[in-house]
């Protein structure tokens, strides 16, 4: 929700960087603001050929319609958090005219779906936004029924629609952010806390490796034991084997931590170190474009032809309808795609659905 963590462990707030976003995704940013900019100023800029343009054609194609009502597009918006101004949140995109409001997120990751519903985050950045509107005198002059847009475009997010929009009353967004500043108020203050860790709860906090309550509810299910896996009790052994994922991440959070400390000489660098790696694997090219790969490649064995040494990539469904005008486009290579059948999964006996009549006849 904001860039302040409770850590349980020497009585101290952790401070996370919202900031630490990949290489990638820092990129996209930039590439967005830019065409953003320019496109907003008249400039006719080159749209993004990637998974891009489907972020910066929804905000250029809603700001083409809003502008009719005079609105502004702003980008890359910081605004101080209402619970604490010395930290910024970041708006991607903004659409304001004088009585309404859309804020529209781009998240470039491409495995988690991520809805603007009641998403933290997001409710308050716009919160923020709005605030320092008003603190400005450009405040939007919004009755407690109009309605506020808050979107968010996953253009690499492999599920059906990467663009999802949550609408709600300027009232309702009101009362939900006051609701979220309280509580980031009694965290602050260690007043009434109640820790209810869970995947998607922790999944992306700094204080995973101090926090008490996670890391108890992580190994829960751990038991002191001796011996063989076929010499562990049955029901000790389900509930291993249902809870082995919230472990592994544990362990995988163990690992991050320690690396990180020994890498930064750190408390545990008295008792670790590092050692050259070694080496396995297939060797690797050297960073390169394409083209530079295949023109030195060529000229030193022009024998070679071109085909025979980079082959294209087909580009996902997704990545097709990104390059596609509109959702009538879209729909002209549904005859063309198919989803998978999932894997089936081990779950606990009671949540195994009734055999289906058909498989049971062909199996008797």
């Amino acid at each position: 929700m904001a860039p302040w963590l409770l850590a349980q462990h020497e009585d101290r707030i952790i401070q996370n960087d919202d900031e630490e976003w990949s290489a990638e995704g820092t990129d996209a940013h930039n590439r967005a603001e830019a065409y953003l900019k320019a496109y907003v100023a008249g400039e006719n800029p080159e749209a993004p050929t990637d998974e891009l343009k489907v972020y910066t054609d929804y905000v250029t194609s809603t700001y083409d319609v809003w502008k009719e009502d005079d609105a502004m597009l702003l980008v890359e918006q910081k605004a101080p958090l209402p619970h604490d101004q010395d930290y910024l949140g970041t708006v991607d995109a903004a659409i304001v005219t004088d009585d309404r409001l859309h804020i529209i997120d781009l998240k470039w990751g491409q495995g988690v779906n991520v809805s603007p519903t009641f998403n933290s985050q997001t409710a308050i950045y716009a919160r923020a936004f709005y605030d320092s509107l008003t603190a400005v005198g450009l405040g939007v002059e919004m009755d407690s029924t109009d309605m506020m847009l808050i979107t968010i475009v996953q253009p690499r997010y492999r599920g059906d629609n990467p663009v999802k929009t949550w609408s709600i009353t300027f009232q309702e967004m009101m009362d939900y952010t006051d609701l979220l500043v309280s509580k980031a108020e009694l965290i602050y203050e260690k007043k009434n806390l109640r820790f209810n860790p869970s995947d998607s709860t922790c999944q992306f906090c700094d204080a995973r490796p101090w926090c008490t309550a996670y890391n108890g509810w992580a190994l829960e299910n751990l038991p002191t034991m001796e011996g063989a896996i076929p010499a562990i009790e049955d029901e000790t052994l389900v509930d291993l084997y249902l809870n082995r994922k919230k472990m592994v991440k544990w362990i995988n959070n163990l690992e991050k931590h320690v690396t990180k400390s020994v890498s930064e000489g750190g408390y545990l660098s008295k008792y670790l170190g590092f050692a050259p790696g070694k080496r396995k694997g297939n060797t690797t090219w050297e960073e390169m474009t394409e083209r530079s790969f295949v023109t030195r490649l060529r000229k030193l064995f022009p024998f070679i032809k071109r085909e025979e040494l980079y082959k294209e990539i087909r580009l996902s469904p997704t990545q097709v309808r990104g390059q596609l005008l509109d959702a009538e486009q879209s729909a002209l290579i549904d005859d063309l795609t198919f989803r998978p059948d999932p894997k089936p999964t081990i779950v606990p006996i009671s949540e195994v659905p009734p055999p289906d009549e058909e498989v049971t006849d062909l199996l008797a």
